[in-house]
């Protein structure tokens, strides 16, 4: 599906064009203001979504920007080694997001609405994704001291956000899925 709509995108260009150069070639105001709005448009589209892509790659250069974003503060003293990987395309969206921590600075960063599950229970209401997690990522396993789960639609048709917390290593991941 995303071939088609970059396909698209590109053939209204091109048309675009053509057309906004026959309608300069002939002088015809019409031509050039038909085909010049989404000459235009295409333009200022490429535009945005080179710039936001910048700003998504600078985020990830700069991991407690990130985790401010996530957590709407930035990260105590208490907090280290914050890594990121953040990616949204066209339908959906998903960000991997791991620091160390002791468990009572875990506990309070926990979005309001997240329930405790056990393992068996995560694996129950995790969707199943072709996402490949990043090296750095822990993942759940049995021996995961806490799991938090919640379920919800506010940017997209199906959101997934976890939180875990690994005694071991005193690690905290964060995993956010949205899909339409």
């Amino acid at each position: 599906m995303p071939l088609i709509g970059f396909l698209l995108f590109c053939g209204v260009w091109f048309f675009s064009v053509i057309m906004f150069t026959v309608g300069r070639q002939s002088k015809s105001w019409i031509i050039k203001g038909l085909f010049g709005i989404p000459l235009a448009a295409t333009a200022i589209l490429t535009v945005t979504i080179v710039i936001l892509s910048v700003i998504g790659f600078v985020i990830q250069l700069h991991p407690p920007s990130a985790f401010r974003q996530v957590f709407g503060q930035w990260p105590s003293d208490r907090i280290t080694d914050i890594r990121i990987e953040d990616s949204c395309f066209l339908d959906s969206c998903h960000t991997y997001l791991a620091f160390k921590t002791d468990y009572r600075e875990f506990q309070e960063l926990v979005p309001e609405g997240m329930v405790r599950l056990s393992y068996e229970e995560y694996n129950e209401n995790m969707p199943g994704s072709n996402l490949h997690s990043p090296r750095w990522w822990l993942g759940v396993n049995p021996q995961t001291e806490d799991i938090r789960f919640i379920r919800s639609n506010k940017n997209f048709a199906s959101e997934v956000t976890t939180m875990t917390y690994d005694a071991e290593t005193n690690t905290a991941q964060y995993f956010y899925l949205g899909l339409e």
